[in-house]
């Protein structure tokens, strides 16, 4: 998550977090325990009007540490696809690896959008409009489509100036992983792996040195 606040201080710019339940069926739910709260005496004096919570109870079929989908911006292609087809797939380390991936771009892509950029009135709004185009399409059919164009990682391509030349090379080396890992018809993909993602993000961080 990333601020929308300009002039963050350095660290507070955004922060990480996972999610112990991505999904919930229904039957997963039972809301069936409200709770009395009956007035409390304000620290300034007065009293509160009593109300009713109530508590939510997650069946035992809600497990944590359960495999994640996270939000279809950020979800591998070949899920999205298996939702958009209706059909199964085994979630793999190479779907989150994906992922991640799309988490970066989205990062670099949103932190260009609402800092200071040295793009003119038209690039800025054309940036806005690529921004949207890839994280901000509302259906399965259009994520996808973006996905499969590999459009996320092709800012550096329209907007190479909101980039270090560092990260426009890892952008552009992801892009070809992902691209290598796509399977078709006649040929079966090369999966990601943590190793290659990896030695990719250590060679920009020491470019930066």
């Amino acid at each position: 998550m990333l601020t929308t606040e300009p002039g963050s201080k350095p660290g507070t710019e955004g922060f990480l977090m996972d999610l112990d339940v991505a999904r919930l069926e229904s039957e997963s739910i039972n809301v069936n325990t409200e709770i009395d709260v009956p007035p409390l005496r304000r620290p300034g004096g007065g009293m509160t009007a009593s109300t009713v919570t109530t508590h939510t109870t997650f069946g035992p079929n809600v497990m944590r540490g359960a495999p994640i989908t996270g939000t279809a911006h950020f979800m591998a292609a070949d899920i999205l696809q298996a939702i958009y087809m209706g059909t199964s797939i085994q979630h793999e380390p190479k779907h989150d690896i994906e992922s991640f991936i799309y988490v970066l771009a989205y990062s670099v892509a949103r932190k260009a959008v609402i800092g200071p950029t040295n793009l003119d009135t038209d690039q800025k709004k054309q940036l806005q409009s690529h921004f949207h185009h890839n994280f901000g399409r509302m259906t399965l059919f259009d994520i996808l489509a973006s996905r499969k164009g590999y459009m996320p990682l092709s800012v550096r391509d329209y907007f190479p100036g909101i980039m270090s030349p560092p990260m426009v090379r890892l952008m552009a080396v992801l892009a070809t992983f992902l691209l290598d890992s796509a399977s078709t018809e006649i040929r079966q993909g090369k999966p990601l792996t943590h190793e290659s993602v990896l030695s990719a993000l250590d060679d920009a961080i020491q470019s930066f040195d």
